[in-house]
């Protein structure tokens, strides 16, 4: 008897539930409507944001080879018995003293720092000419430092996501579509240009104290080693430079972003509908059950009407 009781109740509260909400249809659906209008207009203030992105595929860079020498080399054979070195590209990216290498480009930190909205009518970015001199390249106030622009820049602006093993994308997103294809074209030309120097550099310095050794070494077994491991060094150097990118190689090039990539205007209107409807009931629902002192006031007479 009891849980047909309690099954009673619980129907009588549900059917009471649906009665107030069926007799309130025309608020619900006026509110809703009106929230998705607000929840649509709030993204219209909101910056268009484009993204560019590339496809690509690291190699493996032998900075050190393999190549064993007689024992009782010392540290000598302990640096030419290294193993072979994986690309650095992805600490490269994100690293401060790469985002120095862009940092003292021209019209970088301008559109970094100081756009205020793009016209895509015209093609044309819009600066915050308080702050910046687009036209001089200058800025009126203090300059951004390098830690707080390249903290903006990993942010708000550059994105990478691996795909595979070795395959990464790479993404830049920016107020303008044109500034999102610039800069993927030259992040990816400037890490490259960063790896082959720093790896040249090495590589160069490896020879010459290779070179050194095989000068002050009088065993004939050491010397042709030395010798062997040098004219790889070279080889290695000329493949370096006979590439047009050096650490990876592109699958699929940056692109001009036709469409606008955020903010999502339709889902904006969507949650705005849902929130519309679901605050819609719970005022309802909070003027028929938490605040019962109301049930002769005029606006719950509105609400709740017979």
């Amino acid at each position: 008897m009891k849980e047909n009781h309690s099954e009673d109740i619980h129907s009588v509260n549900f059917y009471l539930l649906m009665k107030i909400i069926s007799k309130n249809a025309r608020f619900i659906v006026l509110f809703s409507i009106v929230s998705l209008i607000l929840g649509f207009s709030v993204s219209l203030f909101i910056q268009n944001t484009y993204q560019s992105s590339s496809l690509i595929k690291l190699k493996t860079l032998p900075k050190k080879d393999g190549i064993s020498l007689p024992q009782g080399t010392g540290l000598l054979g302990g640096f030419l018995n290294s193993n072979l070195e994986t690309n650095n590209f992805k600490h490269i990216l994100v690293s401060r003293d790469f985002f120095h290498e862009i940092y003292k480009e021209p019209s970088f930190l301008g559109q970094l720092e100081a756009i205020e909205d793009y016209d895509p009518l015209n093609g044309r970015l819009i600066y915050k000419e308080s702050i910046y001199d687009s036209e001089k390249r200058e800025w009126l106030l203090e300059k951004p430092s390098l830690l707080d622009s390249h903290r903006n820049f990993l942010e708000n602006h550059l994105f990478y996501e691996a795909q595979e093993d070795n395959i990464l994308e790479v993404s830049i997103k920016h107020a303008s579509p044109y500034i999102a294809e610039s800069w993927m074209n030259l992040i990816l030309t400037k890490v490259d240009q960063y790896q082959r120097k720093k790896d040249k550099k090495q590589l160069l310095t490896s020879i010459a104290f290779l070179k050194e050794e095989y000068s002050k070494s009088s065993f004939s077994e050491i010397r042709n080693s030395l010798t062997s491991v040098i004219a790889k060094k070279y080889e290695d150097l000329a493949l370096m430079n006979s590439s047009d990118y050096y650490s990876f190689e592109i699958i699929d090039s940056p692109f001009f972003p036709i469409s606008i990539y955020s903010p999502n205007r339709v889902l904006f209107s969507i949650l705005g509908l849902f929130l519309g409807f679901f605050l819609s009931i719970f005022f309802i629902l909070f003027l028929v059950v938490i605040r019962p002192e109301n049930h002769e006031s005029t606006t719950f007479k509105f609400i709740v009407s017979k």
